[in-house]
């Protein structure tokens, strides 16, 4: 009797014991599966302060500042009397890179762009009496800008998404468009490029991002060098 007794309370114990195991178990899966959706949410959240892209923007917009010469007839004018056009205008793409920085948790980023971006065309020069070209000469226009820039994020929660606009404002060095006596020589004169709307994507720390904006470099108002180009542009990058 007394076996029959210790055998059934050691039955129960195991039994007990048994069940008081299955509910560790459960509650340590339940603390385990927590912890993969808290690290996957806080991994798919992670925060890059630095970004580093290149890109390319299209140039051919500065037809519009930098048009060619519409073609007059000269065979009526006097002999003795030159007359010059610009024919020919082909545009070389913007290429830049670009770096930003990002405080966390702000909206507002900071960082610096190198642009380089040039043209060139034909000088076409006319004698009076006739409309054959008497002089025909290869010319460029060569720009180099760095600018410093500030940029606003539209969107509060930016986890792959971001959508942007920036102001970029420098000094651009310009050679080939200038002559004094010496011939050819190098100017110095103010850059900036509005960034009017900017749209990036990334995948961890890759990042691609298409913007719509403008670019202007000029030394004053009779020496432009680039105005209303890189309106469209690509660049790719990455963030760190």
């Amino acid at each position: 009797m007394k076996l029959k007794t210790f055998i059934a309370s050691i039955t129960v114990l195991l039994g007990c014991l048994t069940a008081n195991a299955q509910t560790d178990s459960t509650v340590t899966k339940i603390i385990e599966e927590n912890h993969m959706v808290i690290e996957s949410k806080t991994k798919s959240q992670d925060f890059y302060h630095h970004e580093i892209r290149l890109g390319i923007g299209e140039g051919f917009s500065d037809r519009v500042a930098f048009p060619d010469t519409p073609h007059r007839s000269y065979a009526a004018l006097p002999s003795d009397v030159s007359f010059l056009e610009e024919h020919n205008h082909r545009y070389l793409p913007h290429l830049f890179a670009e770096y930003n920085w990002t405080p966390k948790g702000s909206r507002w980023g900071y960082g610096a762009l190198a642009d380089f971006f040039a043209f060139d065309w034909d000088d076409v020069t006319y004698k009076g009496g006739s409309d054959t070209p008497d002089r025909v000469e290869h010319q460029h226009c060569i720009n180099f800008a760095l600018m410093g820039h500030i940029r606003y994020r539209w969107n509060k929660n930016a986890d792959r998404w971001q959508v942007y606009s920036a102001l970029h404002v420098g000094f651009d060095i310009n050679t080939g468009s200038e002559t004094d006596i010496y011939g050819r020589k190098t100017e110095v004169g103010l850059a900036f490029a509005p960034t009017v709307l900017g749209i990036s994507r990334s995948w961890g720390h890759f990042v691609v991002a298409l913007e719509t904006g403008a670019h202007f470099a000029l030394k004053d108002s009779g020496n432009v060098y680039s105005a209303l180009s890189k309106l469209v542009t690509f660049s790719a990058g990455y963030r760190f």
